[in-house]
């Protein structure tokens, strides 16, 4: 016995125009392509006892290491994404029990993501990073810009993640004119005094004044050296 619903699904589907099923069919492949390693469709099938208990992992405050190398990260990082999505919807149902009702949350959920748009892009970490420390989870993100942000999560949630974010740590070597100067506005102003000297026939005089000038130049931002960063 299947759902009743299935059919009707089914029948939308064969009536879909050629070229949507076919943009369809291609993302469902790549985020099944995982399962066409034997080894990786085991993993995802452990013997009863065998497999990850969530709730036992955050009771006890586990660990949990993931990960993956740039030749099969395209093909894991659905599979990636969904387990850590599982935590993530696990650590968020259990806040309000686990959380103090005065005071700020307990710490449920600790999230250390490298390379977040590529081994794990997490559909939901525009929102996760939003609801921040309320929520009961700690999240550091890193990426290699943010440019790399808009591609995999949009112009507008890749925004959202840069201003929820409390720290912000910058690295050199930033190539991207608009995020530099971004970053360089951010910093702000400071009075930076300015002395002039006028030489005429016999004397000279020197005027002592004050300007405005970034904390911090885009130029400056991009040329920090190995071992210096900007928060």
């Amino acid at each position: 016995t299947v759902a009743p619903t299935w059919a009707g699904e089914w029948e939308g589907i064969r009536t879909t125009p050629a070229r949507e099923r076919g943009s369809i069919y291609n993302s469902t492949r790549r985020a099944l392509d995982a399962l066409a390693d034997p080894r990786v469709v085991a993993a995802c099938c452990p013997a009863a006892g065998e497999g990850l208990d969530f709730a036992r992992l955050i009771e006890q405050r586990s660990t949990i290491y993931i990960v993956g190398d740039s030749r099969s990260q395209e093909a894991i990082a659905p599979l990636v994404s969904a387990l850590v999505e599982s935590l993530i919807d696990l650590a968020r149902r259990r806040t309000p029990t686990m959380s103090t009702r005065v005071g700020p949350p307990v710490p449920i959920l600790g999230l250390f993501l490298d390379e977040a748009a590529q081994i794990a892009p997490i559909p939901s970490l525009p929102s996760v990073l939003a609801d921040g420390g309320g929520s009961g989870i700690t999240t550091i993100v890193v990426l290699q810009s943010l440019s790399q942000a808009r591609h995999r999560w949009g112009v507008h949630a890749a925004d959202s993640m840069w201003n929820a974010s409390t720290a912000k740590i910058i690295f050199g070597g930033l190539a991207e004119d608009d995020d530099l100067e971004r970053i360089s506005r951010l910093c702000g102003e400071h009075e930076r005094e300015t002395r002039s000297i006028s030489r005429g026939t016999g004397h000279s005089s020197e005027t002592v004044g004050t300007r405005n000038a970034r904390v911090i130049e885009a130029a400056e931002v991009r040329q920090m050296p190995t071992g210096e960063v900007l928060i």
